[in-house]
């Protein structure tokens, strides 16, 4: 019966889509009841409905034409207009010449100086997922001159809202990139926070791979590996896929931190971890850790939540 229902729902979806009308995506627990068949027209029809979206190829031709002062910008942020050598590819595993088409970057996140580092090394303009807390600042308008889709990270119609957005982008061939962690990552020791699974729903509605992007910060040299793309098949589990880009990030992390020179433990401050820490909120003030660390992603509610949500039902 429940099949039945599923099936009967995707149909809807698929004469809506169409129809070139709005439509509310399956839920992930209704696309696991998809038969294979069911997954794939569900995921063909989404990916022609965006595609035939409005495209605004004048703003995007715009965003091109800037894009060399856009790095001219980020090069001048990041200080390699002076010193060059300041930035160091660690590992570029992305053979364009078995793949040059339209890819999702997703990149973990630091720090602010992520956004100008990426778009000084990225191929080509892309379009950035972020947090609109920067709309309105120094980082927004670089942000804009780039080409971004803004999201208020605490609503979650405008959640659904900008993902359609960033969706699009990725189905029109556009080069996308996107903070899986969705905040910073200033856990003192874990290579990557756990992440989100838009961009696996993006990759497999899109079609485009995704291409880890993985930076490391000393404070003489700025590292970036690059990583493989990754392929998103219509069959594939979105929380296993999830687990395996975070799991291959979090490599690549560790392949970095490998390759640096040992330090002795009693080499280390005690206060290191505070002065790392000051350093990168001092570096972008703006930035609220409390209001921040509400985005961490959390696989399981913690104590508090539990007898919150026991509160509710009390009342």
């Amino acid at each position: 019966m429940k099949n039945l229902h599923n099936s009967l729902k995707c149909a809807i979806i698929s004469t809506l889509l169409l129809k070139g009308e709005t439509m509310e995506r399956l839920s992930k627990k209704e696309i696991e009841n998809l038969s294979l068949d069911q997954k794939k027209k569900y995921y063909n029809d989404l990916k022609n409905y965006y595609a035939n979206l409005k495209d605004n190829k004048l703003e995007h031709k715009l965003h091109q034409a800037v894009n060399p002062l856009i790095k001219v910008i980020a090069k001048n942020l990041n200080g390699t207009n002076k010193n060059p050598s300041k930035i160091e590819i660690f590992k570029n595993e992305w053979d364009q010449k078995k793949y040059n088409g339209p890819v999702i970057y997703a990149c973990n996140h630091t720090n602010s100086h992520d956004m100008p580092f990426v778009i000084e090394v990225a191929r080509n303009q892309y379009y950035v997922y972020a947090g609109n807390e920067i709309e309105n600042d120094i980082n927004g308008m670089l942000f804009k001159l780039n080409g971004v889709v803004f999201v208020d990270r605490t609503s979650k119609e405008d959640r659904k809202k900008s993902f359609d957005k960033f969706v699009k982008l990725c189905c029109q061939s556009k080069d996308t990139l996107i903070f899986p962690e969705a905040t910073w990552n200033v856990t003192p020791n874990k290579p990557m926070n756990n992440i989100y699974g838009g961009v696996i729903e993006a990759a497999i509605i899109s079609g485009n791979p995704i291409i880890p992007l993985v930076t490391e910060y000393t404070d003489s040299k700025w590292y970036i590996y690059i990583g493989k793309p990754i392929f998103i098949s219509y069959v594939t589990d979105i929380d296993q896929a999830r687990e395996y880009l975070r799991d291959t990030m979090a490599t690549m992390k560790w392949n970095i931190w490998e390759s640096f020179s040992q330090t002795k433990r009693e080499e280390i401050p005690n206060n290191y971890y505070n002065q790392y820490l000051n350093k990168i909120y001092t570096e972008y003030p703006k930035l609220d850790p409390v209001f921040e660390s509400q985005f961490v992603y959390k696989d399981y509610l913690t104590e508090e939540e539990v007898f919150e949500n026991v509160k509710k039902l009390t009342k």
